[in-house]
């Protein structure tokens, strides 16, 4: 019974993984448009620095939850494979 559960907890966690990583996903080809957007309007001089500095800080954050989401994801995929028997 405990095996069922393993296997339908990791299930879970799997599906839950993919939707973190689906919702960072979007968030991150958002900032990456926001960021050429706002390196264009720098070059013109319609944003400061400072604007460009915290657009490019939002990008990498996103970027670095993404990899973390990722990460997640496999991490949790060897887990089901465990849990599956499998590795023995």
């Amino acid at each position: 019974m405990e095996a069922f559960r393993n296997v339908a907890d990791t299930l879970n966690a799997i599906e839950n993984d993919a939707q973190n990583l689906r919702a960072l996903t979007i968030a991150n080809n958002a900032t990456q448009t926001s960021l050429k957007s706002i390196k264009r309007q720098y070059h013109l001089g319609s944003v400061s620095y400072l604007q460009l500095l915290v657009a490019e800080q939002q990008t990498y954050q996103i970027e670095m939850s993404t990899i973390d989401a990722q990460a997640q994801r496999l991490i949790d995929s060897v887990l089901l494979y465990q849990a599956t028997g499998g590795g023995f």
